[in-house]
């Protein structure tokens, strides 16, 4: 028996050592929902079987998969056959960049290596043929791959590999369709512009962005993450324009560690990892019984629930704002609020004082995996 044992603060599991405890930090993530808690907590017990099986016990599992996809589908304006679960919205992102890059560059080749060769045999530079070349540094820059450079890093990064292109946002944090009207033409295959910045709040124009690739890019695909989007906006309306839309069960209550892509059907997309061929191939691998479940049991209760929730929190937010500024000397609200989600206050004079890692104010000074970079410092 191995005498190294794990351990951990039993703190952390006791509801009362966090009762006083002001939690600010919902863009990062949700506390889970009651609703889906309960709706997991059979599969972790009795109904455990691999929903791949063929067996009674497994067709039990599958089915509670598919019922999850016929719910998640009517609520986010899908079709239950366009809907692929993966473990969250990094690889959901990561799926859309690469997936598409690669199956539009005709080579039906898989996986993130691939998509680079794909861009690189259409004339995008990549680091592979930076480092080769021995100009690592420099990579090359294409509009065969375009995003906002407000972009979640699961986004950015992936498109930053194949060589792609940023498009900048104007001082309200909002993306310039001229500037992304003058990047796009017949070389681009694919556009990434999110819902809902997961910094500053701010909601971006899709319907808009979608006219301008119909006028200068007809050919391209494009994505949205709408991570930020689930708790506070219409997703089947607002993510309509967007043949690929990212969602993550932990940003509404959910569970981590489960996510899925929105596939719009006709759209070409390459799996990032191949296995037992589930979701219809387009990513391999066990599926998260539990987790999918939990996820549409939270995204149901959200629905549900949305129109009150947003009008309480919005008014807090706005409270929380006007004392903000009346209280710290120049403070600035990013955005503008009638264009941010209910949820958003940005405000760095408050947020990066030392002061808030003593406190039991819970509260990000940035999104959680953007470290140096910010959404403001990346506006024009």
């Amino acid at each position: 028996m191995n005498s190294r044992s794990v351990h951990h603060d039993n703190r952390l599991g006791d509801a009362a050592a966090h009762l006083g405890d002001a939690y600010l930090d919902h863009a990062a993530t949700t506390p889970m929902c009651p609703e889906a808690v309960e709706a997991m907590q059979p599969f972790y017990a009795a109904a455990y079987a691999n929903p791949s099986g063929a067996h009674r016990m497994a067709r039990d599992a599958m089915r509670a998969v598919n019922d999850a996809r016929d719910l998640l589908a009517e609520l986010w304006g899908a079709e239950p056959g366009e809907i692929v679960f993966c473990s969250g919205a990094t690889e959901a992102d990561n799926l859309a960049v690469f997936g598409a890059a690669s199956a539009v560059g005709g080579t039906g080749a898989v996986g993130a290596a691939s998509a680079a060769n794909d861009a690189s045999a259409a004339g995008v530079a990549t680091e592979t043929d930076a480092a080769v070349s021995g100009n690592a540094s420099v990579p090359s820059v294409s509009n065969r791959i375009v995003c906002s450079a407000i972009e979640h890093p699961a986004v950015l990064a992936p498109v930053e590999r194949l060589g792609g292109m940023t498009v900048g946002v104007d001082s309200l944090g909002v993306i310039d369709l001229v500037e992304l009207a003058e990047a796009v033409d017949e070389n681009t295959v694919l556009v990434s512009v999110m819902l809902v910045n997961n910094e500053s709040g701010v909601i971006q124009p899709l319907a808009e962005v979608a006219e301008v690739l119909a006028e200068h890019a007809s050919q391209a695909v494009l994505h949205t993450d709408a991570v930020q989007a689930v708790s506070w906006l219409d997703v089947a309306k607002l993510a309509r324009p967007a043949q690929l839309v990212s969602v993550s069960a932990h940003k509404f209550g959910g569970p981590k560690g489960v996510g899925a892509l929105i596939v719009r059907d006709g759209v070409k997309l390459n799996p990032l990892i191949l296995g037992g061929g589930q979701e219809r191939d387009r990513r391999g691998g066990t599926h998260n019984v539990a987790g999918i479940v939990g996820m549409a049991a939270a995204a149901e209760v959200t629905a549900e629930r949305r129109q009150e929730t947003v009008a309480r929190v919005e008014k807090l937010r706005n409270r929380l704002a006007d004392h903000l500024k009346a209280a710290v000397p120049d403070v600035v609200e990013t955005g503008v609020v009638e264009n941010c989600f209910a949820d958003a206050v940005m405000a760095e004079a408050v947020s990066e004082s030392p002061a808030m890692g003593a406190s039991r104010t819970a509260v990000s000074a940035q999104s959680v995996t953007e470290g140096s970079r910010d959404a403001s410092s990346r506006a024009k």
